[in-house]
């Protein structure tokens, strides 16, 4: 919503809106031990350097404005305690944000992100089904996020400021989920998944992991990166602590279920990754498609891998295909769940792969297997 100036009124109104900042900016205490340099304050503003003199003026009295009552919800929620109160005014800071201006409100919650001013909101960090948070653990989580509702291309210059200089766990995962999902160019994608990289390795959260550093698994999860399924792995058999052990099992399940070939042929090569877990590996070789000619190919590769036993095969085969899958609301991957038509399809496919394989007595040593999920198959789908 544009600020409509009277012209005998402009004037008065720039000088009272730079009053009010004053006022509000002198009772920011925390402001003054992180005031941003010129040298920040100058990037704010490049977005509107191009325009002409008076747009610069209504742009950055706007901004200045938006600024001014971001700081004064901020001063509300330090006076109240609780998730309902906390999240009220997270609610009452979205709803007035969203109906003004989206270039200065963009400019103006990058601002204040860069100041580092904070306060506590009492929410857990728990994602939704869109991977915006339902709720929200502090002012700056909740920043975060609506600025990549709102501006995502200006959403990925803070998180890379984000990833590169804050100390919080929260802050990093929806960082990571705004490059996951709208870093376009290859420098930023190179960085996400050094900063994945790099969130999988820090011992501190590692140790005491939050709810947000949890979630921020997912990252290593969405990309397919080899980088990030072998720490996931590394996690799995020697975790720290229960939770990362079983935050680190539902990512190596959840990347197989996305990228099955990817993973299968990583597995197939790389014969020591889960070597301690043979029945868990052969459900997530189990995940592959069996209507994809490169993915059976893998499958067979597996097979044929005199490194892996002949138990972990026979689970495998009575595990495929595998449809078996968690439900949860992540940051950036969805829970995969087939319909009963897709089942189907895949089922037959399945069917008939393992069929041929019966008809050639391809893998003699597991023919009764083999029969029986052939049997399991026909018997399920009618076929």
């Amino acid at each position: 919503m544009h600020i409509m100036w009277k012209t005998g009124l402009a004037f008065l109104g720039v000088l009272l809106v730079a009053w009010l900042a004053w006022i509000q900016l002198s009772k920011q205490d925390s402001l003054l031990d992180e005031v941003v340099d010129s040298s920040d304050s100058h990037m704010l503003h490049k977005d509107v350097g191009n325009l002409g003199d008076g747009a610069v003026t209504d742009q950055g009295s706007a901004q200045t404005a938006i600024e001014v009552r971001m700081l004064s919800e901020l001063d509300r929620l330090k006076t109240v305690n609780g998730e309902s109160a906390g999240q009220a005014v997270i609610q009452d800071l979205f709803s007035w944000l969203r109906n003004e201006e989206s270039l200065a409100v963009a400019s103006a919650i990058e601002s204040v992100l860069l100041s580092r001013v904070d306060g506590f909101a009492f929410g857990r960090f728990s994602p939704s089904a869109n991977g915006f948070l339902d709720t929200y653990p502090t002012f700056r989580t909740a920043l975060l996020d609506i600025l990549e509702e709102l501006d995502p291309g200006r959403a990925v210059a803070v998180g890379k400021d984000i990833l590169n200089t804050s100390a919080s766990a929260d802050e990093w995962a929806i960082s990571l989920r705004t490059l996951s999902k709208h870093a376009s160019v290859p420098e930023d994608k190179r960085f996400l998944e050094s900063k994945v990289s790099e969130l999988l390795e820090m011992g501190a959260w590692l140790e005491e992991p939050s709810f947000g550093y949890l979630h921020a698994f997912d990252a290593a999860v969405a990309g397919g990166q080899l980088s990030g399924i072998a720490r996931l792995g590394e996690l799995v058999a020697n975790p720290p602590n229960r939770a990362i052990a079983h935050a680190a099992t539902i990512s190596v399940d959840r990347f197989f279920q996305i990228h099955a070939s990817v993973g299968t042929d990583y597995l197939v090569r790389t014969p020591e990754f889960l070597e301690n877990e043979p029945g868990f590996r052969a459900t997530l070789v189990a995940r592959v498609n069996p209507m994809d000619v490169e993915g059976i190919n893998l499958v067979e590769n597996y097979l044929e891998n005199q490194s892996i036993s002949g138990a972990e095969k026979r689970t495998f085969i009575s595990s495929f295909p595998n449809f078996n899958s968690t439900y949860s609301h992540n940051l950036i991957t969805g829970s995969l769940l087939y319909s009963r038509s897709d089942m189907r399809e895949r089922s037959i496919a399945a069917y008939d792969r393992m069929s041929s394989w019966l008809a050639e007595n391809q893998y003699p040593e597991f023919e009764d297997e083999i029969a029986s999920a052939v049997n399991r198959l026909a018997s399920i789908w009618k076929l």
